[in-house]
């Protein structure tokens, strides 16, 4: 379903758009978080390659949580949103890259863990593939924005250190992955030009349908 700006702010549907958009942004968060918790374990026993899992320490101290920290995610996704044409998913997409962030709540705990254990290419795919099942069967775009806001949030990481280290490729390289200069640039851009193109592609399929049934 698409939302323009008069439809989205009609005072009996915008206290349930926004209930939705927090709900799906937590549901992000909860999906984070749960995928992180696999990191507790030694996986390098099941056969595939992982980062060492160590206790990274308090995020509040060791996390560099600042409010640059916070509104960059947040402007980041917000310019990856615009090409849904949607003021929902433009709202989304300013939170996903921030609800990410929510295996961060694992360290409180002082357990072992491999840190940033969902800014992966596997997490990316995992959400995906649960936004799809759940949200994206009548709209792509949803799926779509939350699997690229992981790009999106890395995108943003290298910027503001100069430079920043994931562990991008497990299960299959179990090395923390350096990405500075540029790369946050083709981060962005890969996740620009490929919301834009399934954007346009739904709208247009969408459209057709529209003018087939009337």
């Amino acid at each position: 379903m698409t939302f323009n700006l008069k439809s989205f702010f009609k005072k009996e549907s915008l206290k349930s758009n926004f209930i939705s958009i927090i709900k799906i942004s937590g549901f992000f968060a909860l999906c984070s978080f749960s995928f992180s918790l696999i990191g507790l374990n030694d996986l390098n026993l099941i056969g595939f390659s992982f980062p060492l899992a160590y206790v990274v320490g308090n995020p509040l101290e060791v996390s560099g949580i600042s409010a640059e920290h916070l509104l960059g995610h947040v402007s980041w996704g917000l310019m990856i949103g615009i090409a849904t044409f949607s003021l929902r998913y433009v709202i989304l997409a300013g939170l996903f890259p921030l609800a990410l962030d929510a295996d961060h709540l694992i360290q409180f705990f002082d357990l072992e863990m491999i840190p940033r254990f969902s800014h992966s290419i596997l997490f990316a795919i995992v959400i995906f593939i649960i936004f799809y099942l759940i949200f994206g069967r009548k709209d792509i775009r949803l799926p779509v924005l939350a699997s690229m806001s992981v790009f999106v949030h890395i995108s943003f990481d290298i910027i503001l250190g100069g430079y920043s280290e994931f562990p991008f490729l497990i299960p299959f390289v179990g090395d923390m992955i350096r990405f500075d200069g540029f790369s946050w640039f083709v981060f962005e851009a890969i996740s620009m030009i490929f919301v834009f193109l399934i954007s346009v592609f739904y709208l247009r399929n969408n459209k057709n349908t529209l003018d087939k049934n009337t």
